[in-house]
């Protein structure tokens, strides 16, 4: 009598790994895109003229690929120091070729920061840059984390 309880608890072992491999196999067909970066690289200069507004442009690739079908891409925007109190985000459009943007307000004289909010083929990038407007007073800026 023991020996047949082996015997069924063996089989039934072998058929429950057998359904897992498959299923195992399945899921890893279905995301293959997630084993490759998503890279998000700001294309606007970290040193900008004197204005009002600020184009943010970033290239939004995967591997050699250039992704234009991300599902978002925000751009967050503060002045130095005040991103508790004074972030605006904006949402990017896609222009061609991997390239989003958007427009943000500035002051004249600053220096502001920016995270790159995007989700991309099931990834979460948020890369960060520094943007000097005009010819602020470099001694008053605060340096963001």
């Amino acid at each position: 009598m023991m020996r047949k309880w082996m015997i069924s608890l063996f089989a039934v072992s072998i058929l429950l790994s057998g359904c897992s491999s498959e299923d195992d196999k399945a899921t890893a067909d279905k995301t293959p895109s997630t084993l490759t970066e998503v890279k998000v690289k700001f294309l606007t200069p970290e040193k900008n003229s004197n204005q009002t507004e600020l184009l943010l442009q970033v290239e939004v690739t995967q591997g050699k690929e250039k992704i234009e079908d991300a599902t978002s891409v925000q751009f967050e925007i503060w002045p130095s120091g005040e991103r508790k109190t004074n972030a605006q985000l904006v949402d990017a459009k896609y222009v061609e070729n991997g390239i989003y943007e958007a427009t943000a307000k500035v002051k004249a004289d600053s220096v502001y920061y920016a995270y790159a909010h995007t989700e991309a083929r099931g990834l979460h990038v948020m890369p960060k840059q520094k943007f000097i407007i005009g010819q602020p007073d470099l001694n008053k800026v605060q340096t963001e984390k």
